[in-house]
């Protein structure tokens, strides 16, 4: 399934294709998560520069880099997010939205109009090495 929804910003002329269809939003959503991280940053409800052990981070398994660091490895938030956005890291994913929480994530969703375009939680490692939410 392939669904695209596409604005022109000048002249409000939309396409769509299938826009409606909920999809699985996989790594997507972390485009999401990182800008909520920064949205409770720039609200001064987070501080980006608060740090996280690697070994304190929840990890889905499956060999992501900040699994594969020494535990008392500790990175900063604004770190966390760059090794979530630029290696697509779970553990990293993980480790920010225990800080910022699926509850803001979600709100920010439905302020931007994504509507059904919702995540559970954490990512976990299932049983056919496909990884999932909690």
């Amino acid at each position: 399934m392939l669904s695209v929804a596409a604005v022109d910003v000048r002249s409000g002329r939309r396409h769509e294709r299938d826009a409606h269809v909920p999809l699985p939003a996989a790594s997507t959503i972390k485009v999401l998560i990182s800008a909520a991280l920064w949205s409770e940053a720039c609200a001064g409800r987070i501080d980006p520069e608060q740090r996280i052990r690697a070994g304190d981070a929840p990890v889905p398994g499956g060999g992501g880099l900040l699994e594969s660091m020494h535990p008392d490895t500790a990175l900063t938030l604004a770190e966390l997010d760059l090794l979530m956005l630029a290696v697509s890291d779970n553990a990293a994913t993980n480790a920010v939205i225990d800080v910022v929480g699926m509850g803001a994530v979600n709100d920010l969703a439905g302020a931007l109009g994504l509507r059904d375009r919702r995540r559970g939680g954490r990512w976990r490692r299932q049983r056919a090495g496909r990884l999932v939410t909690i």
